[in-house]
């Protein structure tokens, strides 16, 4: 092949554009996809290739631009896209996305770096922890634990940051029980006027309106009736209740909290991970 068609499909593939374009539809594919597994492998292997044959398409200035604005800002998308998966605490997300970029700045301010050096500080801060999580679950062939839930509320909570400025948080929640509990038929349950009295003291430690305690156990009150018994001049209860179980709260990104509403069944998936890194689905 002529000398100059082979430096322009180098300048083709190993350029930054083609990685932009190559993350920007890592983006917008379904998580769980093919489509998604092959865009893995193809952006990282790509760094891997471009460090081996020391190739860039741009000269020196495009090369810094790229590297210093937008590879840290591929790589906070790519990290909210991967990490939908895992159960991640807030500040552990932040964590991760700040360590490459403060490294990267600090890497620059000390040393005037090679093209190779530049390709390998890419590859490696900027690209080896999402594909290292993203090749956790894309390949993880395990059976799940599944789990079979319905959600009785969702909510958004938002707090605020004064750092230099007014920044914004907003996590989604998803609250649910077991299928198994939700749909479990209500019960009555005939009380005398005593032992009504002796629950609703026990009741008054739940802190809320429609649990009760009955025996040790809480259930929700669904209905209550009161009959009066004229052969003992005295009050009867007929309760209805519904076995009770604290809500497991989910905290979900904003395309699953859209996805599913108050008494929708959602199946929640717990996979071992390819690394033995837990991950989770939601279907």
């Amino acid at each position: 092949m002529n000398k100059k068609y082979t430096q322009l499909i180098y300048k083709i593939i190993f350029s930054p554009f083609t990685q932009i374009v190559l993350c920007t539809l890592l983006l917008f594919v379904e998580i769980l996809s093919i489509y998604f597994k092959i865009l893995v492998l193809c952006v990282f292997s790509l760094q891997l290739l471009r460090y081996y044959f020391r190739k860039t398409a741009f000269n020196s200035t495009h090369s810094f631009w790229y590297l210093i604005f937008f590879v840290p800002i591929l790589y906070f998308f790519l990290c909210s896209k991967i990490f939908e998966v895992y159960q991640i605490n807030f500040y552990i997300k932040i964590f991760l996305f700040i360590i490459p970029i403060v490294y990267s700045f600090y890497y620059y301010s000390k040393r005037n770096p090679s093209t190779g050096e530049k390709i390998f500080l890419n590859l490696i801060c900027y690209y080896f922890i999402p594909f290292f999580m993203a090749l956790n679950f894309s390949f993880d062939f395990s059976k799940p634990v599944i789990k079979e839930f319905v959600v009785i509320d969702k909510q958004k909570n938002s707090f605020g940051s004064f750092n230099t400025e007014y920044s914004e948080y907003t996590f989604y929640e998803l609250k649910v029980v077991p299928k198994i509990i939700y749909f479990k038929p209500f019960f009555q349950k005939e009380l005398s006027e005593n032992d009504y009295k002796s629950m609703l003291l026990k009741s008054a430690k739940i802190r809320s309106n429609n649990l009760v305690n009955l025996k040790g156990f809480d259930y929700e009150l669904i209905n209550t009736q009161s009959l009066f018994n004229i052969k003992t001049q005295k009050f009867i209860y007929i309760i209805t209740l519904k076995e009770y179980v604290e809500p497991t709260i989910f905290k979900v990104n904003t395309g699953i909290y859209r996805k599913f509403n108050k008494g929708d069944k959602i199946d929640f998936e717990k996979h071992k991970g390819l690394f033995g890194i837990e991950w989770y689905y939601f279907r």
